[in-house]
């Protein structure tokens, strides 16, 4: 277990971000009193790159580098990316099969979700930051709304969207699992836990390996710090893994540390070693 990490890898929901998305005022000024000592501090994330961007600016990371869609979209310091592989035309095929079987589908791009509903062959639902309309409440002034909207697939034939990430919505897409996987898929949790999915091969782990990569870093000096199966990877080949309390039983075995739920200021207890004065950890 390495005392003094380079890097340390955070997981969001559920480590960094609380239910309902809650994030503790005090987690910025850490994290920057932490990056004052030459640590880099990176989100390894499932969710969309733009989305990750977007959390990294409430933390004081916006200049960081990213692990985004599980480790299928990897960005640099200076935005270069280092991991992008897409779905490419699998997405397609996972579509049909869900379309056939009346299961409904999402697919994750680096700025946009499409949804799509069985019966409708001809059609996604959209959702991504378009305009400049803001919020009533909720999110910060800056951040922008985010609209549905219907696009025929027509619209993009000629210039197809890149899908970084899938999921299988409901209970009966569990069923699909391995027909999908045998597209070449593969899936960041349990059965029971949900069904999303990305190329086979990739996942955080492999994101931070580019990255520790670029940087010139082993895996040695890593802290990873996380609560989900699609933290799993990075957790073990960490120099120092962290499993958040509410982690599943077979992440509290195999971390090397285990400290208090995320409800309960584990972050805090997590990343305190790194910082002389004791961190405060109020919660919302």
């Amino acid at each position: 277990m390495t005392t003094r990490p380079r890097l340390v890898a955070l997981d969001l929901d559920g480590t960094v971000l609380g239910s309902r998305e809650s994030l503790s005022p005090d987690l910025p000024p850490l994290l920057r009193a932490i990056r004052e000592q030459g640590v880099v501090v990176v989100l390894a994330t499932g969710r969309r790159l733009n989305n990750a961007r977007w959390w990294a600016g409430r933390l004081g990371l916006a200049d960081a580098p990213l692990v985004a869609a599980d480790g299928a979209l990897v960005t640099s310091a200076d935005g270069r990316r280092l991991v992008d592989r897409p779905l490419g035309e699998r997405w397609r095929a996972a579509w049909a099969l869900a379309d056939e079987a009346g299961v409904a589908i999402h697919f994750y791009g680096a700025t946009v979700t499409a949804m799509a509903r069985p019966g409708e062959p001809e059609h996604l639902g959209w959702s991504g930051r378009v305009g400049r309309r803001r919020l009533a409440g909720g999110l910060p002034p800056q951040a922008w709304n985010t609209w549905r909207f219907p696009a025929r697939l027509s619209r993009f034939r000629a210039c197809p969207p890149q899908f970084y990430k899938g999921s299988l919505m409901g209970s009966a897409g569990a069923l699909l699992r391995p027909q999908v996987a045998a597209l070449g898929m593969a899936f960041t949790t349990p059965t029971q836990e949900g069904n999303e999915f990305i190329r086979a091969g990739l996942s955080k782990a492999t994101g931070l390996t580019a990255l520790l990569a670029d940087l010139g870093l082993g895996w040695q000096e890593v802290w990873a710090v996380g609560d989900g199966a699609n933290d799993r990877d990075m957790i073990r080949m960490a120099g120092c893994g962290v499993a958040m309390g509410q982690a599943a039983p077979v992440l509290l075995a195999e971390a090397d540390r285990v400290v208090a739920p995320q409800a309960e200021g584990g972050l805090f207890e997590a990343l305190a070693p790194l910082v002389r004065a004791a961190a405060t950890k109020r919660l919302w």
